[in-house]
């Protein structure tokens, strides 16, 4: 089996403000918060064996696979070393002219549009879904390793899930607001056949940041056999089918 880790980098200034930032070089650093958030990621997956990381070279996430793997450090002290590969090609959308402006403006603009609206200098969703899904399909999936690290932002990992799961980008994402969750700092792990067929998912899991600050949307389980996403109830089991808009009004950060 193979294992696949996606986490979401740490909380920025402009998550926190409602701020779109996009690829903008100025916007993107992580609060203190979000480096908290960063550390306990990566003290949750310290012992895991990976052989490989792939990362976003936008400062965030930068930051955050900084962290998680100073924590493996610590877990594992005669660990190797990883192959790291930072790529623009995981960069969270170019937003151009929008970027810097706040979450509600972004919104009004885009109305029901969101997958294909490009504004003006930036891209559009369904554009950060084929470059994603490229370099998925061409560069991610031949790296051969059974425990992959992946660090980037809810919308390229949106994408990366749909890739791995087979699914088209409206299976993940339908409008702002309306799409799979993806808190700051959370775990995603799937579980890989040899044939590359995603067997089990957990995607979302926000587990190791209690204790530490409130939760806002529950993990979710992968059915395979259904083929839909389903909330976990708090003894771990699959509940019912996620219904896309009964998430939190932050589902779409970037």
């Amino acid at each position: 089996m193979t294992r696949v880790v996606i986490v979401r980098h740490g909380e920025t200034a402009e998550n926190r403000d409602k701020i779109v930032q996009g690829q903008h070089p100025r916007l993107g650093r992580l609060t203190a918060r979000g480096v908290h958030q960063a550390v306990w990621a990566g003290q949750a997956l310290g012992a895991i064996p990976f052989d490989s990381a792939y990362c976003s070279d936008l400062e965030r996430a930068v930051v955050t696979l900084g962290a998680i793997l100073g924590e493996r450090r610590k877990a594992e002290p005669d660990e190797g070393t990883l192959t790291l590969r930072f790529a623009p090609e995981l960069r969270e959308i170019h937003m151009g002219s929008m970027q810097g402006a706040t979450r509600a403006q972004w919104r009004a603009l885009v109305g029901d549009n969101a997958r294909d609206f490009v504004p003006p200098g930036g891209e559009s969703w369904r554009d950060v879904h084929r470059r994603v899904t490229e370099y998925l399909d061409r560069v991610i999936r031949a790296d051969g390793a059974k425990n992959l690290l992946v660090v980037a932002h809810a919308g390229v990992i949106r994408s990366l899930i749909a890739g791995w799961l087979g699914l088209p980008l409206e299976g993940v994402y339908r409008k702002p607001g309306d799409c799979l969750p993806q808190n700051n700092a959370c775990i995603n792990t799937l579980w890989l056949n040899p044939q590359g067929q995603v067997t089990a998912a957990r995607l979302n899991d926000t587990a190791h940041l209690a204790g530490h600050e409130e939760q806002k949307d529950p993990p979710l389980d992968w059915d395979p056999a259904e083929r839909c996403f389903r909330r976990v109830r708090e003894d771990g089991s699959p509940g019912e089918r996620v219904v896309w808009g009964d998430v939190s009004p932050d589902a779409d950060g970037d």
